[in-house]
């Protein structure tokens, strides 16, 4: 915020450095707003659905072994078996 302040004093300073102080503070308010809004619109969305993702991949990596012989990680309720370099895949098949 405080570099969006000062971007906004040199730019407007050349025209009255009262007019700089005053679009720098405006600027740094606006995005200041901008990315509350961002945050807010970030926590009603999108951390919900991230929030179940990572409930069921716990669930999920509850159920599961690894089997040092075969190199793969099973889930014993699903059958469903992966290398171990693809777990992200396994765990989180959505994304």
């Amino acid at each position: 915020m405080l570099l969006i302040l000062i971007l906004g004093y040199a730019i407007f300073a050349s025209i009255d450095e009262g007019f700089g102080i005053v679009a720098g503070s405006l600027l740094s308010i606006g995005f200041g707003v901008y990315f509350l809004i961002q945050e807010h619109k970030y926590k009603k969305e999108v951390y919900p659905v991230a929030i179940k993702a990572y409930k069921t991949a716990l669930i999920k990596w509850d159920r599961s072994y690894y089997c040092h012989r075969d190199d793969i990680v099973f889930d014993t309720v699903s059958g469903e078996t992966s290398r171990p370099s693809g777990l992200l895949s396994y765990y989180y098949p959505d994304s």
